[in-house]
């Protein structure tokens, strides 16, 4: 008979999906805490995904969500319930248009590196958020935000896989953006990809 964990690893293999085995998450976890994870899975990009999620959707897998695992406390032992991390979508790609400067972000990519990357092209206003240790995907759900800075300041829509693995994208008028909250909190979708929108008068240089 064939289990759970069987079918998921005979599933991977043939959609060439890399998933660590007996994955012990404390040295992944800032709090260098929490215990073994049998599937420890790290998707190459949105198909990957949409796959992934509607996989589990299908044949009823429950799955867990992780980022930089900086503000979670994970359980000793050993975790049955496969993990899905987004640390190879970090991607950062650019446009320049009359609008100003769009940024669409791959929710894996740390909220460290996003602001790095926005200060060394001159752009101002999201320099607080250097010191969050987080992902942008963890951030939009917490509605981040650090000396003055908050993740949703320029943010103008995101992408998303629901429950059954379909693409939507929300606005930021439809997040229900909060202190520390968003609609991501009560949801069990998976953060694709951010798109923000940076003024021009925000790029050092740029007249007003």
């Amino acid at each position: 008979m064939t289990t759970n964990n069987n079918l998921l690893e005979m599933w991977l293999s043939e959609n060439k999906i890399k998933v660590f085995k007996d994955f012990n998450i404390k040295y992944k976890s800032w709090l260098k805490a929490g215990g073994v994870v049998k599937n420890f899975i790290t998707p190459n990009n949105d198909v990957d995904c949409i796959k992934l999620i509607k996989f589990f959707y299908e044949n009823k897998f429950e799955f867990y969500v992780l980022g930089n695992i900086s503000n979670t406390l994970i359980r000793d032992g050993e975790i049955h319930t496969p993990i899905i991390n987004l640390y190879k979508l970090s991607g950062i790609f650019e446009k320049q248009t009359h609008e100003g400067f769009k940024l669409k972000v791959n929710a894996g990519a740390s909220i460290q590196k996003f602001s790095k990357y926005l200060i060394n092209k001159g752009i101002t206003g999201c320099e607080g958020l250097v010191g969050i240790p987080g992902t942008l995907g963890g951030g939009v759900v917490m509605n981040s935000s650090s000396y003055g800075s908050c993740i949703s300041d320029y943010l103008i829509s995101v992408e998303y896989l629901d429950v059954n693995g379909k693409l939507f994208s929300l606005n930021k008028s439809e997040i229900n953006f909060g202190f520390r909250k968003s609609l991501f909190q009560d949801k069990k979708w998976l953060i694709l990809n951010i798109n923000f929108l940076l003024p021009l008068k925000s790029l050092v240089g740029v007249e007003k």
